[in-house]
């Protein structure tokens, strides 16, 4: 961790608070708006060339993209109806039978009480939403940026995000019909896969089966 500061963890705990509002929050007008106008594009925090490229990518799926087709792409990946092209629960990928609330449900569910992280749901559903999981992330690189200790971080990314959201992943980047959630999916990536060789995180082995 030589080098990383706590701004580092603050500026790390905003990027994965936004990551967890694109994935898990509808996209309202309003969010969208923010992205558009903010400047958030511009200021990424996270500058090699990759997050480079996903950056345009977003900025280009907001020019051709109307809210409307936004929203629907949000639909068909995450919550349907019918059949999710990118489902986002961790034991759709881990689970043999690619069911919800699996044993790494649980070992996630258990982990975030042991932290202190709780969920507020509107709903019930499996808290092993890549978002909720970003938004527990986000919770806990604020509390490095207050303590300096970043091992939880570590924790939740080696044991309960990295061993499956690659698999995600592509499967956002291939069926998102929007350049907006293909840029997004490719942002998380990097910024994945800058914390994980910054705090030398070697993810579990599990073995996927969607």
């Amino acid at each position: 961790m030589q080098g990383i500061t706590r701004q580092d963890f603050a500026i790390a705990a905003t990027a994965a608070g936004i990551f967890h509002n694109v994935f898990y929050r509808k996209p309202c007008a309003e969010f969208l708006r923010d992205v558009r106008v903010s400047g958030l594009l511009h200021s990424w925090p996270y500058e090699d060339e990759d997050s480079r490229k996903a950056l345009a990518r977003i900025e280009e799926g907001l020019r051709q993209s109307s809210d409307l087709d936004i929203e629907k792409d949000f639909y068909q990946l995450f919550v349907g109806p019918g059949a999710m092209a990118a489902y986002p629960y961790g034991s759709v990928y881990t689970d043999k039978e690619n069911l919800v609330c699996g044993q790494t449900t649980r070992e996630f569910v258990e982990f975030c009480r042991a932290v202190g992280v709780n969920f507020n749901l509107p709903h019930p559903e499996p808290e092993d939403h890549i978002g909720l999981v970003l938004g527990a992330l986000a919770r806990l690189f604020e509390e490095a940026a207050d303590s300096g200790d970043e091992s939880r971080v570590g924790e939740l990314l080696g044991q309960h995000c990295l061993p499956w959201v690659h698999r995600w992943l592509e499967r956002v980047e291939s069926e998102a019909v929007t350049c907006y959630y293909q840029g997004f999916a490719g942002l998380l990536r990097q910024f994945l896969e800058y914390w994980s060789g910054q705090l030398a995180v070697v993810p579990r082995e599990l073995q996927l089966y969607a």
